[in-house]
């Protein structure tokens, strides 16, 4: 069989229908990318591999059933996770929910301001322990001494 007709192989046909039905949760226009993705694939694998039947190749795809679970699930994950809001959608629906919403935005911003301050003081701490004053060396005055 040859590349023209692995493209119309009956066996093809039937597993691309079942496969059709299996994704019908899926929009149109993805399904037929999946379809032609599919019909390619099973061309590109007898032409790479002549001794290959299109029953073959499509076995090792898998059932159609099973083949559209793939595709479902990460259609599933996709759609769940753009209905979740952002949050910068969160932050506006706060900053717009009027005088109900000042005090989580004041407490918000108070939270904000203090891990800020807090990493300024890590990092100048970082930088040079002895600048901010944090820590005090009770020893420093004595090792001047010992200098001198």
């Amino acid at each position: 069989m040859r590349h023209a007709e692995a493209e119309s192989s009956p066996t093809l046909e039937a597993y691309l229908h079942r496969l059709a039905a299996a994704l019908g949760a899926l929009p149109a226009e993805e399904r037929a990318d999946i379809l032609l993705e599919i019909r390619s694939h099973v061309a590109e694998q007898r032409h790479r591999f002549p001794s290959l039947s299109v029953h073959e190749v499509l076995e090792h795809l898998g059932a159609p059933d099973k083949y559209a679970e793939t595709f479902l699930a990460d259609w599933r994950a996709v759609t769940s996770m753009a209905q979740r809001p952002s949050a910068t959608a969160g932050l506006a629906t706060l900053v717009t929910g009027g005088a109900r919403a000042l005090p989580a935005l004041a407490v918000l911003a108070l939270l904000y301001s203090v891990v800020a301050a807090l990493l300024l003081v890590v990092v100048t701490e970082w930088i040079d322990p002895h600048a901010t004053g944090l820590f005090i060396d009770t020893h420093a005055e004595m090792r001047i001494a010992q200098c001198d």
